[in-house]
């Protein structure tokens, strides 16, 4: 028993430095003050490195430890392994840590290390009185200080200060995790509707209408569970906003399941909004244990009221997310048209008879989450997401894409633009003033942070500009432009984990140029 105590604490100890070593190097790229943080990660390995050694030197200890001290450090060992268990799936599984959740090996380093910690400290306790009193206090040390790393890492939210990119004018917190009932808000969808457009209610607008969706997750980040569909909207381009509204929520009278993937777009024809998205987590699943119903839902009056939902599939075709576009050019001028993907090949759903009746679109050979831009020669562009686990993106890197010359019910073979650097991660993309198309994800061939906008003047072609919007933690995101020319773009952000916000970014039209 001995000798099987001292091998747990040794590679409780050794797992910890990996651990440390893969905390540093994962998330770097995300640091403002990485010399600061990479100086805690050390002093924190060298107090477990010491506080291990303590252990195994006093394992052989003389002074043994009476009945009281046995029961005390029972009470405490107990208590502390359960706090260190609930840590590791609150920061892993439930509100996991999101930079360093993309990748396995940091994962499994540290359940190896806290793992072997706790078995090694339940064997302590079951030997009682055979160990030594100083091996109890050491132990009971060491497992202390494993329970401290979780307040340890959330203090890092006071040194870190990734900051905007110098052409953002103005950033909105949109929603926040925490507030309102949510734990946490994700997967940002965006519209914007101009000045001067008629409604299907008959009212003019008489300023551009910004909206912004998210999905509001109750209990934290996790994609399953529950999850409402809210909105907020914005009448003076992000300056202000009004209350958040509750879209879609998926219920019954036992369960609560998901409403998200919201993908809008605004219908010119009609004045009416369109709203995709799917519902999830009642009833039945696939083998994945998740199915997916395809909704839409449409707005006269710019997102204030909804229609009933209309159900346009039931299998597992997933929305976006994203927004839809509707065509403004030969061939098909007016078609409405929803990215998607199913079973792992991403495809479309067009209307052209303004959202009553929907088709389905060849669908690639690859990839998942979608988004869709019309070129000014009238083809569409479709940019879509590698199907690859998190963390581990394709080689070379870079960005599928696939081109559609008759509106979108065909596509060409996909291929990957390897200037569109990124992890396996949703994007977005949108045509700007009929001229640029622009690309906004996070720019690093893994982590998700260091939001960009990249600039293409040949549809995609070649990438040359860029615009650097967040240098730290960020996710998904959505593009939209006003009428004077100013993009924004609503993306998941944070100091230290891309899901603690939804910001709204404004980048002056003087700066979208090449």
């Amino acid at each position: 028993m001995k000798n099987l105590i001292r091998l747990l604490i040794v590679m409780s100890v050794l797992s910890q430095c990996l651990f440390l070593y893969l905390f540093a190097l994962r998330n770097s790229p995300g640091l403002s003050s990485p010399a600061t943080i990479f100086t805690i990660a050390a002093i924190y390995g060298v107090i477990f490195i010491a506080l291990g050694y303590a252990v195994l030197k006093t394992s052989g200890g003389k002074r043994k430890a009476d009945r009281g001290s046995v029961l005390v450090s029972r009470l405490l060992i107990f208590s502390l392994c359960g706090i260190v268990i609930w840590v590791f799936l609150d920061a892993t599984v439930t509100d996991y840590y999101q930079p360093l959740s993309l990748y396995d090996d940091a994962i499994a380093a540290l359940a190896v290390s806290w793992g072997c910690l706790i078995i090694a400290l339940l064997c302590i306790a079951s030997r009682g009185s055979q160990c030594s009193l100083e091996m109890l206090r050491s132990s009971l040390a060491l497992l202390l200080l494993a329970a401290f790393g979780w307040p340890l890492a959330a203090s890092l939210t006071l040194i870190n200060q990734p900051a905007f990119g110098a052409d953002v004018i103005e950033a909105q917190h949109i929603f926040v995790g925490g507030q309102r009932g949510y734990d946490i808000y994700r997967i940002p969808a965006l519209l914007f509707v101009p000045a001067g457009s008629e409604l299907a209610s008959g009212e003019i607008l008489t300023t551009g209408r910004l909206l912004a969706f998210a999905e509001a997750r109750r209990d934290g980040s996790l994609d399953t569970g529950v999850i409402d569909l809210v909105m907020r909207h914005s009448d003076d381009d992000g300056k202000s906003w009004g209350e958040q509204r509750l879209v879609c929520r998926h219920a019954t009278d036992e369960a609560r399941g998901k409403c998200g993937n919201a993908t809008p777009l605004f219908d010119t024809d009609t004045g009416k909004i369109v709203l995709a998205y799917n519902l999830s987590g009642i009833g039945r699943s696939d083998q994945t244990g998740v199915f997916h119903t395809a909704n839409v839902i449409f707005s006269d009056d710019a997102g204030i009221t909804w229609t009933p939902p209309v159900q346009v599939a039931d299998d597992n075709l997933v929305f976006g997310p994203g927004h839809g576009i509707q065509k403004r050019f030969a061939p098909a001028r007016g078609r409405l048209l929803l990215p998607g993907y199913l079973e792992q090949h991403a495809l479309v759903l067009y209307s052209d008879d303004n959202g009553v009746t929907w088709l389905r679109s060849t669908a690639l050979d690859t990839g998942n989450e979608t988004e869709l831009a019309e070129l000014p020669d009238g083809a569409i562009y479709m940019t879509t997401r590698h199907r690859a686990p998190i963390g581990r993106p394709p080689q070379p890197n870079g960005r599928l894409y696939s081109r559609s010359a008759d509106g979108g019910a065909t596509w060409s073979d996909t291929q990957t633009q390897t200037e569109l650097v990124t992890p396996v991660c949703q994007a977005s993309v949108l045509l700007y003033e009929n001229s640029l198309l622009l690309f906004s994800n996070p720019g690093h061939p893994k982590s998700r942070v260091n939001m960009v906008i990249k600039l293409s003047n040949d549809g995609g072609t070649s990438w040359p500009g860029k615009i650097p919007v967040f240098s730290g933690p960020a996710g998904y995101s959505q593009l939209a432009q006003n009428q004077t020319g100013d993009v924004f773009v609503l993306f998941e952000n944070g100091v230290m984990a891309y899901s603690e916000r939804i910001t709204l970014a404004r980048i002056p039209a003087a700066a979208i140029t090449l």
